[in-house]
């Protein structure tokens, strides 16, 4: 058969068509690195690894977390965000370091969906609203009174400045107009041990900690942050069902990858992780640290961190928060 010059140029071009779609097939070629930018024991740490494993399996490539802290979740963070766009690092992050730190670190100069791009969402975390079980507030209206009646004397234990415990009590007292008093702690653990000691009057907690003291008579939970009820404690109201019209303070966690990551490896990434989601089995290793999971779409992702970094940002001007 004769081969024209025409014939050779078809071939060509058609070649050259076959060819992303010759790359999404191929991709991943080997392991998959995703950091976790804290210690090793953690939350953090922990839904890193439940979501890792459960892509190794379903991804076609090994997921190795690998830890890198300090800064509060800054130096892992800007990691990721220098390395190369090839869909190989990728990163857990969350409320935390792509909403809070940008606006209380100076080192933090990187932004959430300029300098990343997301792949999708994991999951929410929502926390509790518990009170000391001596405390004369029996619900939400009634911790407010109560701090209007003694403005500055009530104190709240978070488990760090800057913390989603400390920003979800500072957008409490901004929306309910109160004064009270921060207590920052190292760790959730502390600061719940002062709170059963009555050295603090409230928290927000995460719901599993917060839920056991509370079904063990040590505290009481007055309302929890989401949107909706937590299923671990469907009988305690949010706290828009209490009283705080619009508040809404779940942390939410995500999967990113450096900005400029090709459009179809994020594809792949984002269905295999929309896939382990899907998994029961999955979604009840979540459940102990309380997660609740959102599968989406990356632009539901992009949409979900512009608004976190809104928020947290406003709320931060207008308390004045600095880590320093």
């Amino acid at each position: 058969m004769k081969i024209t010059r025409r014939t050779l140029g078809l071939m060509a071009a058609a070649m050259m068509t076959a060819l992303p779609a010759i790359a999404v097939a191929e991709y991943p070629q080997r392991n998959i690195t995703l950091v976790v930018p804290f210690p090793p024991g953690g939350g953090n740490d922990a839904m890193a690894r439940i979501i890792g494993d459960a892509m190794t399996r379903q991804i076609g490539a090994t997921v190795v977390v690998e830890n890198k802290a300090g800064a509060g979740g800054v130096v892992g963070t800007q990691a990721v965000q220098n390395a190369k766009p090839d869909g190989y690092t990728l990163l857990l992050g969350h409320s935390g370091t792509m909403g809070i730190n940008p606006h209380v670190y100076p080192a933090a100069t990187y932004h959430p969906t300029r300098d990343f791009t997301p792949v999708g969402l994991i999951s929410e975390i929502p926390l509790a609203l518990v009170v000391n079980k001596d405390l004369p507030a029996q619900d939400v209206t009634g911790l407010i009174a109560l701090a209007k009646e003694k403005p500055g004397e009530l104190s709240y234990a978070s488990s760090g400045v800057g913390t989603g415990s400390h920003m979800a009590a500072e957008l409490f007292a901004h929306d309910a107009g109160i004064e009270v008093a921060h207590i920052p702690y190292r760790g959730s653990g502390p600061a719940m041990t002062d709170l059963l000691g009555g050295r603090i009057d409230f928290l927000f907690g995460v719901i599993p900690s917060s839920h056991a003291q509370v079904a063990a008579g040590k505290a009481r939970a007055l309302a929890v942050t989401g949107a909706e009820r937590s299923p671990t404690m469907p009988d305690v109201p949010t706290m828009q069902e209490a009283g705080i019209d619009g508040y809404e303070a779940a942390l939410i966690y995500g999967l990113l990858a450096p900005a400029g990551t090709p459009d179809d490896v994020v594809a792949k990434v984002n269905a295999s992780l929309n896939a382990v989601l899907a998994d029961p089995a999955v979604q009840e290793k979540l459940a102990v640290d309380g997660s609740v999971p959102r599968p989406g779409t990356p632009a539901e992702h992009r949409a979900a961190l512009d608004a976190d970094l809104e928020k947290w940002g406003a709320l931060i001007r207008d308390a004045k928060i600095e880590i320093h």
